[in-house]
């Protein structure tokens, strides 16, 4: 009896140790996978307001602070691939290239079948001018997204860059295929057809594109370029119009419509569209405010402080009324010095003809450019005073980074932009939209087909200017002081301000009270930045004509800045 109240008791004594054991095994199993699942979901919930927050930072321009908001995301969440992309994207607007690519192979390794990630290394890759790579590149990305437009589109861009245009029309027609109401793509489409003579198709294209978006200024630019170019003088006028009235501060637009207006016997009309080239005061409606260019040869001598324009143009914003919202369109151009062999047999004219042709292919070829628009939306003075802080940021370090002896020029331009419409929403996820830019896609690929065509229309332009002056030479007559304008102003909208000044000097040796060829000259010296020159030449226009609207609005505009 005894034994066997033992044996219960033993058995009884199991059944609980075991009961325990199992508990205990029970809660060692479950506990640490049920915190680690309630931990994900915090982290996960904390990644994606924050990725929230980069997206709004970057909707108002404040890309250091979506830096941050993204980083803080692939922190919490640091399986998501997605969120390197995004932080990239951020680095990559802020003018930091190479930490932006670093970020788009760590997604990559994370997933190698992200196409996103392929797609943006080479547009990393094609900023730098590595061609070899970014089309490489876009080539994975296509294999991985067969059907996205963007991808075909950077392989036309890649294609057109190298001269390969039926490949490069082959893949924009693709990308026009896969998203028919983009006028981007048939921008593009546009430009290339018109590169290879099809003049029709050009003509569709840049029609089709500007139905889409009626305010497309560049289309408008080409198209009126493709008619001038089959003599239909009258659709060309009317619509080199139409795109200085969408955006008066375009001098490629400005330059074809003066020299076609001068050559249609419209003389008068041609002074005032290429006198308003030389205002920079005006800020009425959406009137330049702010044009001016800066050249140097970088990595020569160490550059330890901002431009003088950068300071300048800091000193603009930081004046403008809070309440209003400016946009600012930066494009910094780097290109290799181009040496030139003149032809001794040639006249002076021809070879100056010659240089500037082989200068414009040249750097139509060998160009890179880094270009951006930011919006500065009304705010409190802390904030715009942040958003200012990060666009002279950005631009200084795109200066400071450029490419080992090349050169860099700096074009800024500033104008009031159109009240922003609120979205709907909550919290921070709210953000505004803006009308839309077809330059500001987040996609610098397609602007190597745009940046030749543009520095093709100066080009084409050039011939014709010096062919009159030659022909006027040549029958021992004065030459016509506005073609030297006009030469004077193509050498500005190339960012050549020492040429430009030598081609209205030339005006003013036939014309020396010529108004038009002063306020040239003062533009020019802008642009060289030396501004207490363009003042002294504005004074001396105001000496010739006190009535002279544009020399008193440049002449206040320099004195309160320089204040």
């Amino acid at each position: 009896m005894l034994k066997k109240t033992f044996t219960f008791i033993f058995l009884c004594l199991f059944c609980v140790c075991c009961f325990g054991q199992n508990l205990i095994g029970r809660k060692k199993e479950l506990n640490p996978d049920y915190s680690k699942s309630v931990w994900d979901n915090v982290m996960e919930t904390q990644s994606l307001n924050d990725v929230r927050k980069g997206f709004y930072f970057m909707s108002v321009a404040k890309y250091e602070d979506a830096v941050t908001a993204f980083a803080k995301a692939v922190v919490k969440n640091p399986k998501e691939a997605n969120y390197y992309l995004f932080l990239g994207r951020a680095l990559y607007w802020s003018g930091k290239v190479d930490s932006a690519m670093a970020e788009f192979r760590t997604a990559m390794e994370i997933n190698p079948k992200n196409g996103d990630a392929y797609q943006l290394l080479g547009i990393g890759y094609g900023w730098k001018g590595d061609i070899r790579q970014a089309q490489k590149n876009f080539e994975k990305a296509e294999r991985l997204m067969p059907n996205r437009p963007d991808v075909k589109m950077n392989l036309s861009s890649v294609y057109a860059s190298q001269n390969k245009l039926e490949l490069a029309l082959d893949y924009i027609r693709m990308a026009v295929a896969l998203s028919p109401k983009d006028p981007l793509l048939y921008h593009q489409l546009g430009l290339i057809s018109e590169m290879l003579g099809r003049d029709s198709s050009a003509e569709e294209a840049f029609k089709t594109s500007i139905k889409l978006y009626p305010r497309y200024e560049d289309s408008m630019l080409a198209l009126a370029a493709t008619y001038e170019k089959r003599n239909d003088d009258k659709d060309a006028l009317s619509y080199y119009k139409k795109a200085l009235k969408i955006k008066p501060e375009d001098y490629v637009a400005r330059l074809r419509y003066a020299n076609l207006l001068f050559t249609s016997a419209f003389e008068k009309e041609a002074k005032e569209v290429v006198e308003k080239a030389f205002s920079i005061s005006s800020r009425e409606g959406k009137g330049l405010a702010f044009n001016v260019s800066y050249s140097a040869v970088q990595n020569q001598t160490a550059q330890s402080s901002f431009p003088p324009e950068l300071s300048a143009l800091k000193k603009v914003l930081e004046e403008t009324d809070l309440a209003d919202d400016i946009i600012v369109d930066a494009e910094v151009n780097y290109s290799l010095p181009h040496e030139f062999k003149e032809a001794k047999e040639k006249s002076l004219l021809e070879r100056e003809m010659l240089r500037a042709l082989e200068q414009s292919r040249a750097a139509a070829a060998g160009s890179q450019t880094f270009r951006r628009s930011f919006i500065i939306n009304g705010a409190n003075k802390e904030e715009r005073n942040i958003q200012i802080e990060t666009i002279i940021n950005t631009l200084s370090e795109a200066l400071q980074n450029s490419p080992e002896n090349t050169q860099s020029k700096l074009n800024v331009k500033t104008e009031n932009a159109k009240k922003t419409v609120p979205v709907e929403g909550t919290g921070g996820n709210s953000s505004q939209k803006t009308a839309y830019d077809p330059r500001n896609v987040g996609n610098d690929m397609g602007l190597w087909v745009a940046g030749k065509s543009w520095v093709r229309f100066v080009a084409e332009t050039l011939p014709d200017i010096e062919n009159r002056i030659f022909d006027k030479e040549q029958q021992k007559m004065e030459p016509d002081s506005f073609d030297n304008v006009l030469m004077g102003l193509a050498y500005l909208t190339l960012g050549k301000g020492n040429e430009a000044l030598n081609y209205f000097d030339d005006a003013l040796k036939t014309e020396p009270a010529n108004e038009l060829a002063l306020l040239g000259k003062g533009t020019a010296w802008i642009v060289l930045g030396r501004e207490d020159n363009a003042q002294n030449i504005y004074r001396q226009v105001l000496e010739i004509n006190p009535k002279n609207k544009t020399a008193k609005k440049n002449l206040t505009f320099l004195e309160k800045r320089g204040a």
